[in-house]
């Protein structure tokens, strides 16, 4: 096989690695646990922080990040309400973050507004979403670009939705970022009561996947080395 040839194949055989190559997990929370943060009541913890399920100290994510809530309005967001394995916030929230430019990143969560059946408090049609903000804080227009304002989960949809939303490391440091997390236009309406308005957070992740340039250039080079070793 001639060396052309021999690029070919390497690229190919990179693309094909790289589709079925898992991603790295950054963070993922449940939420399913008691951490004995500010304890009381029929909720059981404050979510701010409290510590996510899985911490991985790799490709822009701390080994020590717990969650920030610098924006909080009229109370605390809440960890495993009421036994069941959730986060009922208030607020936007927070992990810091440091995207890494070699990477393609991803953040998810599931949402259940079934609770609210329908009702839209404060009466704005507001919404929770995910995104990526170079500072802590709740929907004002900045870092528009990194967060997914095109699947906002109405207060009032009753029902239950993921959002998924997918951004490149080089898209995000450019835009200064240092926090992923979700975001609400309308903080300080939902779960002030904890019997009732509970908009509820599940199964929050931010993974991250290299960029396909950046695979090939490493098999370039690996490849161009042993032309040269010929």
């Amino acid at each position: 096989m001639n060396f052309r040839n021999t690029i070919a194949a390497a690229s190919s055989a990179v693309m094909a690695v790289s589709a079925s190559h898992g991603a790295t997990i950054i963070y993922f929370d449940n939420f399913n646990d008691q951490q004995n943060v500010n304890s009381g009541g029929p909720y059981t913890q404050t979510l701010s922080t409290t510590i996510p399920t899985i911490r991985n100290g790799v490709l822009g994510g701390s080994s020590s990040a717990t969650w920030q809530a610098g924006v909080e309005s009229n109370g605390w967001g809440q960890r495993d309400y009421a036994d069941s394995n959730v986060a009922t916030p208030t607020s936007s929230n927070f992990l810091p973050f440091t995207p890494d430019i070699t990477q393609i990143y991803t953040v998810q969560m599931t949402v259940d507004t079934t609770p609210l059946v329908g009702a839209d408090p404060g009466g704005t049609s507001s919404w929770f979403t995910v995104g990526f903000t170079s500072s802590q804080h709740n929907w004002n227009g900045v870092d528009g670009s990194t967060i997914n304002t095109a699947d906002l989960v109405r207060f009032y949809s009753n029902a239950v939705t993921t959002i998924t939303y997918t951004v490149s490391g080089v898209d995000l440091a450019a835009a200064g970022v240092q926090y992923v997390g979700w975001i609400t236009d309308n903080p300080g309406v939902v779960n002030l009561n904890p019997f009732n308005q509970q908009v509820r957070i599940d199964n929050f992740s931010l993974t991250a996947v290299p960029e396909p340039g950046s695979a090939l250039l490493g098999s370039f080079g690996a490849l161009a080395l042993l032309r040269r070793r010929r």
